[in-house]
């Protein structure tokens, strides 16, 4: 946990609440003699803030604003710290490259269609053209090969806990293989379907959300849904 020292309110004599307490733990954890761990700032507590302050350089006014809190946080323990603001943790969003090299990553790419026979599956289609190299967007593991209609297919989990379904290969790779992050996973195999040659690229999010859950998406090849990364990090902040 970080705590916001921007949000820290100045505590004197009379202050009350759950940062006094902390602070006593604070200067508890500093000082031989203790004060008690009540929410309120006291008359026994004032001398102890002194004494913490002119140990730290800081004008002794027994006020605790900002140079005192910044002293004071190395003394603070993590149920401490716990009493404090909080700096809002960042959602935790996979960090996931393209699939075609200098393309754009997985995450921000919207979901336009689902994917025909495999549901649980929307997808977006990339890496356009004939023999076009397709790459892992993370660490995959290949878990079953599959066809397309045309070409070959197989799907992956990745690292994040994403699965896909990547289609019309020219090649399914066995079943058991890892690929790294950026490396060679196929090639785009001829095909008329979606305009013409591509990679069909279905991402399952069951693992992250749950059984029978899937990303928002389109079904008509139009854009306009919510891309990965703005789903994932929403999903993050519920």
């Amino acid at each position: 946990m970080t705590v916001d020292l921007t949000r820290l309110p100045t505590l004197k004599l009379g202050s009350r609440g759950s940062a006094v307490k902390a602070a006593k733990m604070g200067v508890n954890q500093w000082n031989a003699k203790k004060a008690n761990t009540t929410p309120v700032y006291g008359l026994f507590f004032r001398p102890l803030v002194k004494r913490f302050q002119t140990a730290h350089g800081i004008p002794a006014s027994g006020v605790i604003g900002d140079a005192t809190w910044k002293a004071l946080l190395p003394h603070l323990s993590a149920a401490a710290k716990a009493l404090l603001p909080q700096v809002p943790a960042k959602p935790k969003i996979p960090n996931l490259g393209p699939i075609v090299k200098g393309g754009r990553s997985v995450l921000d790419h919207d979901l336009t269609h689902a994917t025909d026979g495999i549901p649980l599956y929307p997808a977006y289609d990339d890496a356009f053209g004939q023999g076009v190299t397709v790459i892992a967007p993370e660490a995959l593991t290949v878990t079953h090969q599959s066809s397309s209609r045309p070409g070959e297919a197989f799907y992956a989990t990745g690292a994040s806990g994403l699965k896909y379904w990547l289609a019309h290969l020219t090649a399914s790779p066995a079943v058991g293989t890892k690929f790294r992050k950026g490396q060679p996973v196929g090639k785009t195999c001829a095909n008329r379907v979606g305009g013409g040659p591509h990679c069909h690229v279905g991402v399952n999010v069951e693992r992250l959300w749950g059984k029978g859950k899937q990303f928002a998406h389109h079904t008509d090849y139009t854009s306009g849904a919510p891309t990965i990364r703005q789903q994932l990090t929403v999903h993050e902040l519920l």
